[in-house]
């Protein structure tokens, strides 16, 4: 899966040329021509005239060193290849259209023609482009003057998305008005402290994009608009006190004075709650309990309840379980009745996920696709929240006794190799996990009858066939990726 900024660009070269560069930086400055054919799926051709457009693209301190065979790239400076591919998003026509209707710089169509160099009809295929992204968002660019059409929750859930994905590129677009996001952190860290109240567990910088995101949206006239019940409901709340009390008058101060409604300062108390980290601690909060959600809560225990025996979490776990995945489902419940569009999540994030836990996230998946669990939470993207589920669930998974008690290892190689392979292995064993190392027999069948392996691991052919076992075999030299198999056959032992 793409990421959503390149899916927003229109030029495929383009697009091919930055992944190049990114993929470079991924193998050190150096890959293969056939690697980058079979990266970007195209042909020899097309990929030496992609690198011809990515040379153009480079500062003086980067170049490209092409042979028939490999590419390697040239630093002569400090500067990143992450902070090059900033700048070069920052000249792509899709960033420039995206940024000035972000920030409603009341430009026309054929005023950003004029801009971008580009003809009035090419800008407008550009603009359709962008507009079947913003499907998944709910929302679309005029064709005319360049602004946002939809709900503002979802304008602003997009541009959080957008600049996200790298992750330095809305700080400096923005990064004069960083010193307010501190002032708002501090100031709030600060009264909370003085009550003597525990902090909700925030990740700052994601904290930070939306604090930017809403205060340049506000800044240009545009505002949320938020059901009355709904802000009645979020205003009883002690804690949305305390927020309102610090975020309303330091918002306030940073746009002139300008009187600020209570939708928006509802709106920033439920957003945050999207950057919450679920790890579970005695110094910071999950979630904001409050009276309005005890009734939605023994839904979701019985529910996890549920999910706490088929992940079979043991019983010095369950309760960290049932919190963190409980303040999850609370804080996803409350964001999507601001929008839906709170529960999409990072393209490039699912597919890492899917391809390194998929067992895990397809317990999950089929747990979601019922019409209960809909009730529960009404799912606009089930593959997301069964990914984030799938990644909070796993600090559970990775650290408990697993229910496979014994695992047979037959590693042959020259004697310091298979020391090597023992540690190796030894250290990837699950608590309650026990180890068996054979050398100086071969794995037969009578073998595994009397040691009662629940799997078998050898980087060798097995003299006989074993069946009826679960197995096992490595290359030679075990790969990443191999482990992580193993990992996951373990773990995989204890889903019911």
């Amino acid at each position: 899966m793409e990421l959503l900024f390149y899916k927003m660009i229109y030029d495929k070269q383009l697009k091919r040329s930055m992944k190049i560069l990114e993929v470079l930086y991924e193998a050190k400055y150096s890959v293969t021509i056939k690697k980058l054919e079979e990266i970007l799926d195209v042909s020899r051709k097309t990929v030496f005239t992609t690198l011809e457009l990515a040379k153009t693209l480079l500062p003086e301190t980067l170049s490209l060193s092409i042979s028939e065979n490999n590419v390697v790239l040239y630093n002569t400076s400090t500067q990143t290849i992450e902070v090059t591919l900033i700048e070069i998003a920052q000249k792509t026509s899709s960033f420039q259209i995206l940024e000035h209707a972000f920030l409603n710089k009341g430009v026309n169509i054929h005023e950003m023609a004029e801009k971008l160099f580009i003809s009035v009809s090419a800008l407008s295929v550009r603009i359709k482009h962008i507009n079947k992204v913003l499907r998944d968002f709910d929302c679309r660019l005029s064709l005319y003057d360049l602004q946002f059409i939809g709900n503002e929750a979802n304008i602003r859930y997009f541009g959080y998305t957008y600049f996200s994905e790298f992750q330095e590129l809305y700080m400096l677009v923005c990064k004069e008005q960083l010193p307010y996001c501190v002032s708002i952190y501090e100031s709030m860290m600060s009264k909370l402290k003085a009550k003597k109240l525990r902090i909700i567990n925030y990740s700052y910088q994601q904290v930070t994009r939306l604090l930017l995101v809403t205060r340049d949206r506000l800044s240009v006239g545009k505002t949320i608009q938020i059901e009355d019940t709904f802000i009645e409901r979020i205003y009883g709340r002690d804690s949305y006190q305390d927020f309102r009390s610090v975020y309303r008058t330091e918002l306030s101060n940073n746009l002139g004075g300008i009187e600020i409604p209570e939708s928006e300062i509802v709106w920033a108390y439920v957003a945050s709650f999207n950057s919450i980290i679920y790890f579970p601690s005695e110094e910071g909060l999950l979630y904001r309990d409050a009276d309005d959600i005890q009734g939605y809560k023994q839904k979701v225990i019985s529910f996890l309840e549920e999910m706490a025996y088929r992940l079979n979490i043991q019983a010095e776990d369950k309760k960290n379980f049932l919190d963190t995945h409980m303040a999850y489902l609370i804080n996803t419940h409350l964001l999507t009745q601001i929008s839906p569009v709170f529960q999409l999540g990072s393209s490039d994030v699912q597919t890492y996920i899917v391809d390194n836990l998929g067992n895990l996230h397809a317990v999950w998946y089929q747990a979601l696709n019922n019409s209960e669990v809909n009730e529960l939470l009404p799912l606009y993207d089930i593959e997301s929240v069964s990914v984030q589920l799938t990644m909070i669930s796993s600090q559970f998974i990775y650290s408990q006794k697993a229910q496979a008690t014994k695992i047979l290892y037959s590693f042959e190689g020259e004697a310091g190799f298979v020391v090597y392979l023992e540690t190796l292995a030894k250290t990837l064993l699950p608590k309650g996990v026990d180890g068996v190392f054979i050398y100086n027999s071969p794995i037969t069948l009578k073998l595994v009858e009397a040691v009662k392996p629940d799997i078998i691991v050898y980087n060798h052919e097995p003299q006989e066939e074993l069946t009826d076992c679960k197995t096992l075999r490595m290359s030679f030299i075990p790969q990443i990726q191999e482990w992580t198999l193993l990992k996951e056959l373990i773990i995989n032992l204890n889903y019911k």
